[in-house]
């Protein structure tokens, strides 16, 4: 039995377990390049490799894009200001403690909601409560005059966190270390461009014009929030373009045509 206590055991068993399929999915580039030493195959179907990449889908619960000025009215945000949003599980890989440095434009106010972690324990050292949270950020020198909101509403329903994306104007992911991000794929469903921690999944979007990223130090934040304002329309022109990527049935498509071609190489013997 392998023991999956250290990332080289988990990475060997998943190469393992690949060897054994006829076709295996990952959600970016960054993704399939981190766990295979093949080739990356997108959006195609190739006999000499089995490794394809299929977006995260993602769509609004609301049918109409709704008036950013309406959904503010939700959470009772402010109409005057530019939202950058966080959201997700209350865990320090989120990054988050990089607000309590960070000089906020004057014309910006950060918006949190974030959930329990429910993968740990209270006694896990990267579990951050959400009381805890809460707590330092009203104590946050740079919070005096509620530049940084805390939403404190837990899991959210789809709807509600439609309304959430539609209030803001962009996505903040100043995360310490991911592999992939559904928060993102949520975002960018919503027309929402991104400001990330310059980590290798998040490269990938930047290459395509979605958001920016930047070295994890808070002025480098504060100037890509700077830099995302001056260019803004660039960006959501960019995020608006590659929406449909995520639209469910779009993802289906590619699953089943994966799938299918999978079946017919196995009757024909080429796996």
């Amino acid at each position: 039995m392998i023991s999956l206590s250290t990332y080289y055991e988990f990475k060997k068993s998943n190469k393992n377990k690949m060897k054994k399929s006829s076709s295996n999915i990952v959600f970016s580039d960054y993704l399939g390049h981190l766990i295979s030493n093949g080739i990356v195959m997108t959006k195609s179907i190739s006999k000499k490799n089995n490794l394809f990449v299929v977006y995260h889908g993602g769509e609004p619960t609301l049918p109409v894009p709704l008036e950013r000025k309406l959904a503010r009215k939700k959470f009772k945000l402010p109409v005057d200001k530019k939202i950058g949003l966080l959201f997700g599980f209350a865990t320090d890989t989120k990054g988050w403690d990089l607000l309590s440095s960070l000089n906020i434009p004057h014309d910006w106010v950060i918006v949190i909601n974030q959930s329990k972690n429910l993968y740990g324990t209270k006694d896990h050292a990267t579990v951050t409560t959400i009381e805890y949270l809460d707590h330092k950020i009203k104590g946050y020198a740079n919070n005096g005059d509620r530049k940084i909101i805390n939403l404190n509403q837990s899991f959210l329903t789809d709807m509600d966190l439609s309304i959430l994306l539609y209030s803001s104007d962009v996505i903040i992911l100043p995360y310490t270390v991911t592999s992939g991000s559904g928060v993102l794929f949520d975002a960018l469903a919503h027309g929402l461009p991104f400001i990330a921690t310059d980590l290798g999944f998040f490269k990938e979007f930047e290459k395509k014009g979605l958001g920016i990223t930047v070295k994890r130090k808070p002025g480098e934040f504060e100037g890509a929030l700077k830099r995302l304002e001056v260019g803004y329309s660039e960006y959501v022109q960019k995020v608006e373009e590659f929406k449909p990527e995520l639209i469910w049935n779009n993802i289906a498509r590619q699953h089943l045509k994966i799938y299918i071609n999978s079946i017919l190489d196995r009757k024909i013997g080429n796996v």
